[in-house]
């Protein structure tokens, strides 16, 4: 009877024993797997999402031999790339290298940022290329051809014996043309694009003069000039220079048209003189210049003038301005609008014996043009 009523608390000694080790067993075993763990580093994946569809594979778990196996660790693979820290882990779509940051992801993670690498394959001391100049360049050719209309006023001052005669042209018209041309300027922006070579022309369309008897005598009527150009190119948009050339007016009246006719003051004039000024162009906006200029001339010859048949003592000078402005049509293209004034004075010097005595003189000369320059 012992024996029978000690099997129940035998039974439950044993069970008791059994479930105890079972639990000591599954803990030790849990230890097992955590050690293990720590002693094997994590892999980082980061993955860049694209079109193509990503998979997961499941890694093959790892056993010691004893019986006791990791759980399978989930990898993301595809046509993404993986960065891995601390080892270099090749996929079916690339090979990847650790980067310097550590991230713990799994198949429901979205990587946030990688860290960017210096490119190795551009030198950190690469020098740097000179900035190229910027702006506008300054014009190696300007070629102008224009039309307009002119006007001449003539008069003597002090006439003693009143038999000088004004001369007095309202308006004709005329064209003409310039040409600038600098060189250096095709191939450089410095010291060698300074200089230049400028002309100009014009030819006034005049038939004929009448006199006080109403008799016409013919007339000719034209201008010309050329010389050197020195300028300055500032803040690319204003070219000015200094011009220094030699210039030609002419403005001559047959009389040997007229028979018998007195020379009844008028006299013919062809002045010929060393000239000297400032010229300058200012680009006010990308499609408007304006354009201005002034000279000096000292006439060494003024023909009729100062010959013995009227004041063979005269002295002549000449100034000029100009102001216009020019509108760009294309990029080589301009339309222009000019309007110029030049104003010969002398003094006449008489002495007692010459057929004329008078104190001074003044010819004015105007015009406006309208023209069409190609400018490069």
């Amino acid at each position: 009877m012992a024996s029978a009523g000690n099997a129940p608390r035998t039974r439950f000694v044993l069970f008791a024993s059994l479930t105890i080790a079972s639990l000591l067993a599954a803990s030790d075993a849990e230890a097992q797997r955590r050690r293990r763990r720590r002693r094997t580093p994590p892999t980082t994946q980061t993955t860049t999402q694209t079109t193509t569809q990503t998979t997961t594979q499941a890694t093959p778990p790892q056993g010691t031999g004893d019986g006791d196996e990791d759980e399978p660790t989930p990898t993301t693979t595809g046509a993404a790339t993986t960065t891995a820290t601390g080892a270099t882990t090749t996929t079916a779509a690339s090979t990847t290298t650790a980067t310097a940051a550590t991230t713990t992801s799994n198949t429901n993670t979205t990587p946030v940022s990688v860290a960017s690498a210096p490119n190795p394959s551009r030198p950190t001391n690469e020098p740097v290329a000179p900035t190229p100049p910027t702006g506008a360049r300054p014009a190696a050719i300007d070629l102008r051809f224009g039309a307009g209309i002119v006007g001449r006023s003539f008069w003597y001052a002090d006439d003693l014996f009143m038999s000088l005669r004004p001369y007095n042209l309202p308006i004709a018209p005329a064209i003409n043309a310039s040409v600038e041309w600098y060189p250096g300027a095709h191939v450089s922006r410095g010291v060698a694009s300074m200089f230049g070579l400028v002309a100009d022309g014009g030819f006034t369309f005049i038939f004929s003069s009448p006199d006080s008897q109403g008799r016409a005598y013919p007339t000719l009527a034209y201008n010309a000039s050329a010389g050197l150009r020195t300028r300055l190119w500032l803040l690319d948009r204003i070219d000015v220079g200094l011009l220094l050339g030699f210039a030609m007016q002419n403005f001559s009246i047959d009389r040997s048209a007229v028979a018998l006719a007195p020379a009844e003051g008028i006299s013919s004039t062809t002045y010929l003189g060393l000239r000297a000024g400032i010229t300058g162009r200012a680009q006010v906006i990308p499609r408007l210049a304006i354009t201005a200029g002034s000279t000096f001339q000292y006439v060494l010859s003024s023909g009729e003038l100062t010959s013995s048949a009227f004041f063979p003592r005269a002295t002549v000078m000449a100034v000029d301005w100009s102001l216009g402005a020019a509108f760009k049509l294309t990029p080589s293209l301009e339309l222009r609008a000019s309007a110029d004034w030049r104003r010969y004075f002398a003094s006449m010097n008489p002495m007692p014996g010459d057929p004329y005595v008078a104190g001074g003189a003044v010819d004015d000369n105007y015009g406006l043009t309208v023209s069409i320059a190609f400018r490069r």
